[in-house]
């Protein structure tokens, strides 16, 4: 067609109306044809010679599918017109029709002026955007728009929940919009909704996005926090890879509360939480109890163990949560972890507890080892683990190429913290116990010039060749 341009409107309301006439008639020809070719067909057919049933002619369970497929077709059909038509009542549709719904007849409305998915979705972007105050939106649902509809694999509400919108979500919501339904494979994706993956729930895809006080609102709202993404995963192990990342890169508080406040509503709704595994940047999975005490979240730590996590589990590395609260000297979670039954006996690569709670190696050289905040730290974990029955005296295993034997104390001399040393004295030490090497913790401080202090609680200055205490 050409110069449609320049069509008045009586122009193209009477091609319309032709085009109409013309695809029904072709319609009903080609279906009357076919219908009736089908009749004599099967007609002529009649029963078979050896049927059981010879005098009930019977079809086949293929000819009764294609019973199905002309109904979807028909269905693809109809969307098809509504939605080319939509686009057109869309451009031109300027009224308010509230009044019209207060009236009680906002239904009839919605079965003649039906406004598709994508012409919804295309308000619905201006909105977010900020194109626009969301009126052409809201036009749209009260004009029956098919909110549930993908357009670019995406429903209007996960589009919403990316964008951050409150407003249209609870809009969305109230005009029949469906927690449930997920993206599609065919999804499109840019911006806000670049993480969105096919499958994705409204509140996976909040997950997904780092939308935390949208989650919140969604749980509130009934959203299934059981379902699975197409990976297997619920939407609290998302929220929480997710959350690893975000928290490695800010550390602001309020992010940090934010992100708590959503994952402590998935996680009060989440089932079997026991059995979730978490794949944070690492790429070994951890359990809800190595999570939380990694990034210092005590109340979803003291929930996460109230819903049944083990608390002794390992993680992918071999770990338990409360070894790595004692790599990270974080007492009040050592003592949390100890107080829900976690063994303070266990070893990693041939090491004690008592012995990851003392920095080695290259450690040593960072300066926050000789703080005074991380020193008194130690200590407390140190105490907490032998009042909870830990070896004060456990010695390393050969590990490797590694053949220290060593115990707490003689790491705690080659740390050098006086104070540490002392503790480690008081609560028990054996002051002769040698490592592989033939070293007891005297002659190791002897070895690393350790200070006056160190070498009298070891008890041998008086022995000190060439030391004077004046």
């Amino acid at each position: 067609m050409e110069e449609t341009s320049l069509l008045t409107t009586e122009g193209y309301l009477k091609l319309l109306k032709t085009a109409q006439a013309s695809i029904i008639s072709e319609l009903e020809a080609c279906f009357r044809y076919q219908v009736e070719l089908v009749e004599k067909t099967l007609r002529a057919e009649g029963p078979g010679e050896n049927s059981a049933a010879a005098s009930v002619p019977q079809v086949r369970i293929e000819d009764i599918a294609v019973l199905d497929r002309l109904e979807n077709a028909s269905k693809d059909f109809s969307k098809t017109i509504k939605e080319q038509l939509g686009e057109v009542v869309y451009r031109h549709f300027q009224i308010d029709a509230g009044f019209l719904y207060q009236l009680g007849i906002g239904e009839t409305i919605r079965a003649f002026v039906p406004v598709s998915a994508k012409i919804c979705q295309r308000a619905l972007s201006d909105f977010l955007s900020g194109a626009n105050n969301g009126d052409d939106f809201r036009i749209c649902l009260k004009a029956g728009a098919d909110v549930n509809g993908l357009f670019e694999g995406q429903t209007a509400l996960i589009r919403a929940v990316c964008g951050d919108n409150r407003e249209a979500v609870e809009m969305i919501l109230a005009n029949g919009g469906d927690l449930e339904v997920k993206a599609g494979n065919d999804i499109v994706v840019s911006g806000d909704d670049e993480e969105l993956v096919a499958g994705d729930t409204a509140l996976m895809a909040a997950c997904q996005t780092s939308r935390w006080g949208m989650i919140e609102f969604l749980v509130a709202e009934g959203a299934n926090v059981n379902e699975a993404a197409a990976d297997g995963k619920k939407a609290l192990q998302i929220a929480c890879e997710v959350a690893d990342e975000v928290l490695d890169q800010n550390r602001d508080p309020a992010v940090r509360s934010s992100i708590s406040r959503a994952l402590k509503a998935l996680l009060e709704k989440t089932s079997a939480v026991a059995n979730l595994k978490i794949y944070p940047q690492e790429d070994w999975p951890e359990s809800l109890v190595h999570f939380f005490p990694f990034h210092e979240f005590e109340e979803l730590l003291r929930l996460s163990l109230s819903r049944g996590v083990d608390v002794n589990e390992l993680d992918g590395n071999g770990s338990t949560a409360l070894m790595i609260a004692v790599d990270k000297a974080r007492p009040e979670y050592v003592q949390i972890l100890v107080d829900n039954g976690a063994n303070v006996n266990e070893r990693y690569e041939g090491k004690a507890l008592v012995h990851l709670a003392i920095p080695q190696g290259a450690r040593l050289s960072n300066p926050r080892m000789q703080e005074q905040n991380f020193i008194s730290s130690v200590q407390a974990v140190l105490e907490i683990l032998i009042n909870a029955g830990a070896d004060v005296n456990a010695k390393t295993d050969e590990w490797g190429s590694r053949r220290t034997r060593q115990t707490a104390l003689h790491l705690a001399v080659e740390w050098g913290v006086t104070d540490v040393v002392r503790f480690l004295v008081e609560r028990g030490a054996d002051l002769q116990i040698w490592d592989h090497y033939g070293r007891n913790p005297y002659v190791l401080a002897w070895r690393f010039k350790r200070n006056l202090d160190i070498l009298r609680l070891l008890g041998h200055l008086i022995d000190a060749p060439g030391l004077s205490v004046n």
